[in-house]
């Protein structure tokens, strides 16, 4: 487990905590490419949501914002299933007011499982009927 900013990636967040050496440096590119084959999971303790406990807050939602997620990704919050993306070229709205006024903790856990894009990839590319490349391309 290691500290992680926002926004980021897992090489630059592995390389600020020591773990892999300069992604951009010499060979390291190459060095580096089992990080894709690895599933990769981020989380957060969002403990400064209010809930509606009081009447004022009664018709407040909450909303989770992503400009971007690479590339598949399973969101969570208090454990709850969010939703699935498989898109990293979008933006992503999701409307957590029930899951979090449901979550009977003091603390909201937000999990992002990022999973190994080439992975998942390949595994859609052997499905039947996947589209294919021509020949030599």
């Amino acid at each position: 487990s290691v500290p992680a900013s926002l926004p980021s990636q897992a090489h630059l967040d592995l390389f600020a905590a020591g773990v892999i050496g300069d992604p951009y440096h010499d060979l390291n590119d190459f060095d580096l490419r089992w990080v894709v084959w690895h599933n990769w999971t981020y989380s957060a303790v969002l403990s400064r949501l209010s809930r509606g406990n009081d009447s004022s807050n009664s018709s407040r939602s909450i909303w989770l914002q992503f400009n971007g997620l690479d590339t598949f990704a399973d969101i969570s919050v208090c454990g709850c299933h969010v939703a699935s993306t498989n898109n990293q070229f979008r933006q992503w709205w999701f409307d957590v007011s029930e899951i979090v006024e449901g979550c009977g903790e003091e603390e909201v856990m937000l999990e992002m499982e990022f999973g190994s894009a080439p992975i998942i990839a390949d595994g859609i590319a052997e499905e039947a009927g996947a589209e294919t490349w021509p020949y030599g391309v």
